[in-house]
């Protein structure tokens, strides 16, 4: 296994919102020679609601791998940030932000100061967060794994498999939690299908519910939901998206009407689901096959085919 390194004097960066931790690998003999080198490609992976930089390490280091095979003269340095602070992210490290623009602010904070010349990669709200982010900024390459979107099939599906699979969640507890316990999972099922999810009447109904949740991480995650994307400017940067062939939440249906809003090809990896398509418990070990592996190997044949084509 090639040795790599975490660089200690990004792990606690300053934000608006405190402090930031920012895990990043890289090659400890090319952090030597880094001043020799300035061919590099640097890689920022965003995590979803219910990660953090700890639990992505997995995707990190396949990422680095991959990215060192396709671009053997390249310096590769990839970062992972911890951000939005609730459910399994809470154990360690990481922001409780008060809206989703400010998960989408921190994010531009974080590229600031690693580089505007990146490569973006976001699992699940992450991916969200980078859409938003290129609205207003452009990447070299973004890959979307799994991503929240806002087809009317991904939020059905989601709420459906949160209510019924995972009773211990952020969002069935959303509307036990208020103060007058005046919602139920049954209310919510029912507020859900009884209106378009793109009309003003959905819209309003959520953002009353906004003032019933206590916790401000909540109230990003249900930002998320309303928030609105200007698809043809996203598209400006290439994209892939990958999804998992069995991920309940994040499904074909809707990565492949996000895909075609996007002009991005859609790759399905099969058997993988929502989390084994970032963790695939095979660092430090003898590698075996592993969606992460899989994944991370998509990745970087998009940015090196993309590089062809502009050489061309």
């Amino acid at each position: 296994m090639e040795e790599w390194y975490i660089e200690p004097e990004l792990s606690m960066l300053p934000s608006s919102e405190g402090k930031i931790e920012l895990q990043t690998i890289f090659s400890k003999q090319e952090y030597r020679q880094s001043k020799k080198n300035n061919l590099k490609k640097c890689i920022l992976i965003t995590p979803g609601a219910f990660h953090n930089a700890e639990l992505m390490k997995d995707l990190q280091y396949r990422i680095f791998q991959s990215f060192k095979k396709r671009f053997p003269n390249h310096q590769i340095i990839v970062h992972t940030f911890s951000q939005l602070g609730h459910g399994k992210s809470e154990l360690k490290g990481c922001l409780h932000l008060k809206s989703f623009n400010t998960h989408v602010n921190v994010l531009e904070e974080i590229i600031q100061i690693v580089g505007n010349e990146i490569i973006l990669i976001g699992h699940s709200l992450g991916g969200l967060v980078i859409e938003k982010y290129l609205e207003k900024n452009r990447a070299l390459a973004v890959a979307l794994l799994a991503p929240f979107n806002h087809s009317i099939h991904f939020k059905k599906d989601v709420i459906k498999h949160l209510l019924r699979h995972q009773k211990r969640t952020i969002l069935y507890y959303i509307f036990t939690w208020s103060p007058k316990r005046s919602f139920t999972p049954t209310a919510f099922k029912k507020l859900f299908y009884s209106a378009e999810c793109d009309s003003q009447e959905y819209n309003n109904r959520v953002e009353g519910i906004f003032e019933k949740i206590s916790d401000e991480s909540l109230r990003c995650f249900m930002g998320a939901f309303l928030t609105r994307l200007d698809y043809r400017k996203i598209s400006r940067t290439p994209i892939i998206i990958i999804g998992g062939e069995k991920d309940v939440a994040v499904q074909r249906q809707g990565l492949e009407l996000l895909g075609k809003k996007l002009s991005s090809n859609v790759h399905m990896i099969p058997n993988a689901t929502h989390n084994t398509l970032i963790n695939d418990k095979t660092l430090g070990i003898e590698p075996k096959q592993g969606h992460v592996r899989e994944v991370a190997e998509n990745i970087a044949k998009f940015v090196h085919e993309i590089e062809n084509v502009k050489e061309i």
